[in-house]
């Protein structure tokens, strides 16, 4: 949602971070790496859709749609 409306995840994080407390900056580091890469692979795997953002708002696992793991069809 924050790539959609313009803004940078990295600073995204940085704000949210800053609401949760005061932190070891390893910890932010490695959290703000961590996060970051999740969705650059989710987006690549083709589930930052909005099939796939419904999933994930509700805590399931969103449809992978692109690359060798993609569904296929009903098994």
């Amino acid at each position: 949602m924050s790539k959609r409306e313009g803004n940078d995840i990295g600073e995204v994080i940085d704000q949210a971070h800053a609401l949760t407390g005061p932190h070891k900056a390893e910890r932010l580091k490695a959290q703000r790496s961590s996060l970051i890469r999740n969705v650059t692979i989710l987006a690549r795997l083709g589930c930052l859709d909005e099939a796939g953002m419904i999933k994930l708002r509700k805590g399931l696992a969103p449809t992978i749609t692109k690359g060798p793991h993609r569904e296929i069809g009903d098994w």
